[in-house]
């Protein structure tokens, strides 16, 4: 590791307070306490529209939650196994996001 990112790497990160526009190269962004939605993670996005995080974007957003279960041979909903994935998508991509981020309970 260099010098220039040990020194990087010991100053505090600034907190997130919004994502921006998909271009957006504003001062915020630079900082780190806005971020581009080019450079969002899924766990950003999420935060973001579960109100912890502002928006700034200016779009729209869908939200695909899908629910699968296995059930065995003989048996029945109860002894099913589930599998859940939330997709989240806009304009410009798609993100996979964990139904917990959101709020969404599952059993």
């Amino acid at each position: 590791m260099t010098l220039s990112e040990e020194l990087a790497e010991s100053y505090p990160r600034p907190r997130l307070l919004a994502i921006d526009p998909w271009t957006c190269g504003c001062t915020e962004c630079g900082e780190g306490t806005y971020k581009p939605l080019r450079e969002a993670a899924p766990e950003e996005i999420a935060t973001m529209l579960t109100g912890d995080l502002r928006n700034h974007t200016g779009i729209t957003f869908t939200m695909t939650a899908t629910i699968a279960a296995a059930i065995p041979y003989g048996g029945t909903l109860r002894t099913a196994t589930t599998e859940h994935e939330v997709i989240i998508s806009c304009e410009y991509r798609s993100w996979t996001v964990s139904p917990h981020l959101l709020g969404i309970p599952i059993r």
